[in-house]
């Protein structure tokens, strides 16, 4: 889209009819809505980035993160049940043309991972024509993705307003409801939905599954059939409602767990602090890395509080025993108050380690650090990507497919995929990945990159077998039941905010693929039940029916890892040893570490917690994340018999990082690769 003839229609009348009141002087000074919010291109530094200098409308607010939403929505006030804009300070305009190419562009960031971006053409649009209705729906949608679902809800009943029969959006209204927890509400909205569309399958799905979690199976049944009749994809737990199940029962395979004691049971070492440099300061969101061509050495990242926000790293070279931590930063130009959102990689080739993460604000961008084997310091940074905007990263490392004895090593983020040929030195150009959040990379045995992310709702796949110079359309390995808010998780005690992402994790040696999600199993009353889900692939196409981990309590943010012998490893938060109630704002939680030796079949379970932890102690409190804020993952360190989860506790009056290791003996081999079935070619 030419974006000039808009910049020429929207600028000039705003700059006359603008203005903002200086102190109590009365004095006024024209100044433009959204200043800099020239739309370009995606990429342009004219548009609001994580820093950009406040000068618009809204007050000033201390978070940078805050500061760019309150940027992007300059000039609109946010009621419960409506978006307008503020007529105290903006003379809106009516340009109908104007609005809908600042829609367009706003749909086009949205695409290419530009959130904030994308807030702000919509915000635009709104102010350029406050009665077209698209406008309104783009808001919301751009502010869903960024988890502002109460806003989000407020702009779509906007648009309700002004287009009553719009059944799309209407639809979207009934999403944000299920986010928000108010289910009676989603209900009543997808069959008003229906009563415009009757064919509408997606509705007939949303139906089908809040019949089936309060308990009315008939109904569930009807909008099952419709559903499949108009060809909408259906959660795999209600396929068995058609064939006449019972109400209440689980109609997905239930995988067995018991206290470890069966099979192999490892050692589990003390439990010990990796963050102990960072004092009382807060620590949370969780990564970590283990080399399997150095053994011991290990390396996690977390967001650091002992200053401003940071990225801490901690490092062992005794397999756990003891740690090192420090903080490692960006290049100094690129350097912000804001640094985190941790990510690490091995490679089994070298033993190289890895570890990286995001200066916020504009300046910033993505970063990584390398360590070398034998090591116990970083060699300088290495930009990634040169700019702000960008959000959530993950990375990887593994051979690709065309070359064995070389490394790729992979990042993912909200704008796509890089790739780094030459173990991290430099990157090369953006793949743009499938819209959505949580990309997680992941390689395979021979090569496959394989990048795991969602819509909030779809446990999704995309799959690069040319070394991550492009990458396939998404493939769904499951649908979820409910979609969960990521910063309004009613479904869990406490008030902290647990993402929904789709774990990935990739046998070394098999190539076999597992997804692990949290989703709802039933609801009583006004108490959900959420478990742990499995699905599995051989091929990356094909899925398992999904398997629940069914528990006391909620299981939620679990991380996965596979060893290469095949064995399973996985960590998770947990409420079953205090009884609670999703409404309780403390959440108490333990973590705890489970194992499969049979492919999932069946887990053996350890308590990693000697007692449950309050929610109420992690924060910070003043920076922007919410009164509680545990942090939105935990991690897994694997190599050789080793294992080492890390999770989060708050048993010291804050949130800290421990882990215990983890050790099984060491695995029994067949010399002759089980062919002749002789013991005594064992080694």
């Amino acid at each position: 889209m030419n974006s000039a003839p808009l910049i020429n229609r929207l600028q000039p009348p705003i700059a006359v009819v603008v203005f903002l009141l200086i102190g109590a002087c009365g004095c006024h000074q024209p100044i433009p809505t959204n200043p800099g919010l020239a739309l370009t291109d995606s990429s342009s530094t004219n548009l609001p980035t994580e820093d950009a200098p406040s000068r618009d409308l809204a007050p000033p607010v201390r978070n940078p993160r805050q500061a760019a939403m309150a940027r992007a929505t300059a000039g609109l006030i946010f009621t419960e049940n409506l978006v307008t804009v503020n007529r105290a300070q903006i003379t809106p305009f009516d340009d109908a043309a104007a609005a809908r190419d600042a829609v367009d562009h706003g749909y086009s960031l949205l695409e290419r991972g530009y959130r904030i971006e994308a807030i702000a053409a919509f915000t635009q649009a709104v102010i350029a024509a406050p009665g077209t209705s698209a406008a309104y729906v783009g808001l919301a949608r751009a502010l869903a993705i960024k988890g502002r679902s109460l806003d989000a809800r407020a702009a779509v009943r906007t648009a309700l307003t002004l287009e009553p029969n719009d059944h799309e959006a209407r639809f979207f209204l009934g999403l944000l409801d299920e986010r928000l927890g108010d289910r009676t509400a989603a209900m009543e909205t997808y069959e008003q939905v229906l009563e415009q569309a009757p064919l509408h399958g997606p509705a007939h799905v949303r139906l089908a599954v809040l019949e089936h979690l309060v308990g009315s199976s008939r109904a569930a049944r009807q909008h099952l059939a419709a559903a499949q009749a108009a060809g909408a994809p259906v959660p795999a737990r209600l396929a068995g409602l058609l064939a006449g199940a019972e109400l209440g029962s689980v109609e997905l395979p239930a995988v067995d767990i018991q206290p470890a004691g069966r099979g192999t049971v490892p050692t589990v070492g003390p439990q010990v602090r990796i963050d102990a440099g960072g004092g009382v300061a807060q620590a949370n969101e969780i990564s970590a890395a283990a080399s399997v061509a150095a053994p011991g050495e290990v390396v996690t990242a977390w967001n650091d509080f002992r200053t401003e926000v940071g990225l801490g790293v901690g490092v062992t070279v005794d397999g756990g025993t003891t740690w090192t931590d420090l903080i490692v930063r960006p290049p100094v130009a690129n350097q912000s108050v804001l640094e985190g959102d941790p990510m690490t990689a091995a490679d089994p080739r070298t033993g190289i380690l890895w570890v990286g993460g995001l200066s916020f604000l504009e300046n910033g961008g993505i970063f990584v650090a390398r360590k070398q084997p034998g090591t116990a310091t970083f060699e300088p940074s290495v930009m990634v990507y040169d700019g702000g905007g960008v959000d959530k990263p993950w990375m990887a490392a593994g051979r690709p497919p065309a070359t064995p004895n070389a490394t790729h090593l992979y990042v993912t983020y909200n704008f796509g995929l890089q790739t780094s040929t030459d173990l991290g030195d430099s990157w090369g150009p953006l793949v743009v990945l499938e819209p959505g959040i949580g990309y997680l990379p992941r390689v395979g045995p021979l090569g496959e990159l394989y990048v795991a992310n969602t819509d909030y709702q779809a446990v999704r796949l995309q799959t690069s077998l040319d070394g991550g110079m492009t990458i396939g359309p998404p493939i769904v390995a499951a649908t979820r039941m409910e979609p969960y808010d990521p910063f309004e998780t009613v479904q869990i005690p406490g008030t902290f905010r647990a993402p929904s992402f789709n774990y990935l994790a990739v046998d070394p040696t098999s190539g076999r693929l597992t997804f692990v999600w949290f989703d709802t199993t039933a609801v009583s009353g006004n108490e959900t039940d959420v478990d742990l889900y499995f699905s599995h692939s051989d091929d990356g196409v094909t899925w398992t029916l999904p398997a629940v981990l069914a528990l006391p309590g909620d299981q939620f943010l679990p991380w996965l890892e596979i060893d290469a012998v095949g064995r399973m490893h996985l960590v998770f938060l947990d409420t079953r040893n205090t009884a609670q109630s999703d409404s309780d704002t403390v959440a108490w939680l333990d973590a705890y570490y489970a194992y499969s030796e049979n492919g999932g079949a069946s887990w053996s379970e350890i308590r990693l917690t000697s007692v449950p932890w309050s929610s109420a102690l992690a924060g910070p409190f003043d920076q922007g994340f919410g009164e509680q804020f545990i942090g939105d993952y935990l991690a897994l360190a694997v190599a050789g018999n080793q294992v080492l989860p890390v999770y989060l506790s708050t048993e010291n009056g804050d949130a800290d990082l421990f882990t215990r290791v983890i050790t099984f003996s060491s695995p029994v081999i067949f010399a002759d690769n089980f062919e002749s079935g002789d013991t005594s070619a064992w080694d």
